[in-house]
């Protein structure tokens, strides 16, 4: 973001107000960071980078994150665990663990396995459950 340490918001991009609103977060040092949609509203590749810059985050942090997302490609590539929770009441249906080495590669076929399993899952629940990454 350099160059713009002056800006006002409105003068940012959405992934820029992203990263500024991480970085505030980041700045009381907290063991648990809560991350509810964050990269909704951003395009497809601000959104890549993002998750990039989140996850060299926590490998220099070590911190937890609880990422929540209606993104299954999402959540299985950010996440060592993916919980499906029920549309409501907010409950767990199911806990995935995503044992897969990092880094992680898009599109691999390990990735798109566990994205499937976790499919397979979401369309026996009848569509009442969405991923939580974590």
């Amino acid at each position: 973001m350099s160059g713009y340490e002056d800006a006002y918001p409105h003068h940012l991009s959405g992934g820029m107000r992203q990263r500024a609103g991480i970085a505030r977060a980041l700045t009381a040092e907290p063991e648990v960071l809560l991350m509810d949609e964050p990269f909704g509203a951003v395009d497809h590749l601000t959104r890549i980078r993002l998750q990039q810059d989140l996850l060299r985050i926590r490998a220099r942090t070590g911190g937890t994150v609880v990422f929540v997302t209606h993104d299954v490609g999402e959540a299985v590539f950010l996440a060592d665990r993916v919980l499906l929770l029920a549309a409501g009441p907010g409950r767990v249906v199911r806990t995935f663990d995503v044992d897969l080495p990092r880094p992680r590669e898009r599109g691999s076929l390990p990735l798109l396995q566990e994205e499937s399993r976790i499919y397979r899952a979401l369309s026996e629940s009848d569509g009442r459950a969405e991923p939580v990454g974590g």
